[in-house]
């Protein structure tokens, strides 16, 4: 039940942990969008939200790495993080830089595809991608211990019945045998016999005090 418990707990992590995988990509995608933006209106209100989603980008990057319990996983997000962070520098702030100076604005748009995110999205798609693995596998490994945790309890079950059978048919025997013969003694007795042997004289039981009411006779 413990290894139950565990999975589910972790497969709620990994949820959430894919919804971190999901919110890099966004944020990524809403970082190019705000640099497009800005070559094209030179409105600075996209470079606010560059630098938003920048920083949205490295909170779920961090929040993811420090979370997951697969180093698989987390040197793929720190691959994602290195991916980006030279586009930033190499391509986004560069192109916002020169595109706020008039004379320089021909040269930001000249940077447009040189360098691009196409790496990064891949990387987001095998951290995806993992984490289905992952969850898949628990699902796995929880529905294999409720099968266990089941048949030991079916066993478990099936014994204790076996137990209380064999226990009440000794204990049967142990009171209807005596009886029985405490029957038999009684009907020689009355008939006029009395070299019969009283069974369970001497038992500290209401055996016992049976026979030591026929010996009485």
């Amino acid at each position: 039940m413990d290894a139950i418990g565990k999975n589910a707990d972790l497969n709620q992590k990994s949820f959430g942990l894919s919804i971190n995988a999901e919110k890099m990509l966004e944020t990524m995608v809403e970082q190019q969008n705000a640099v497009r933006g800005y070559l094209l209106s030179n409105n600075e209100s996209f470079v606010a939200t560059y630098e938003k989603a920048k920083s949205g980008f490295t909170s779920h990057a961090e929040s993811f790495k420090a979370n997951t319990v697969s180093a698989e996983q987390r040197t793929r997000v720190e691959n994602l993080q290195a991916i980006v962070a030279n586009w930033q520098a190499q391509s986004a702030e560069r192109q916002l830089e020169l595109a706020r100076n008039p004379s320089t604005r021909e040269q930001a748009f000249a940077l447009t595809g040189k360098l691009t995110l196409a790496e990064g999205r891949v990387l987001v798609d095998a951290v995806r991608e993992g984490q289905e693995a992952l969850i898949a596998a628990r699902v796995v490994e929880r529905d294999a211990a409720a099968s266990a945790a089941n048949l030991t309890l079916t066993l478990g079950a099936v014994a204790a019945t076996a137990i209380a059978l064999v226990m009440g048919f000794f204990l049967s025997r142990s009171i209807s045998t005596p009886i029985s013969q405490m029957t038999g003694v009684m009907r020689s007795l009355a008939a006029g016999d009395k070299t019969v042997a009283i069974p369970g004289a001497g038992r500290q039981d209401e055996i016992g005090e049976m026979a030591g009411a026929v010996e009485a006779f």
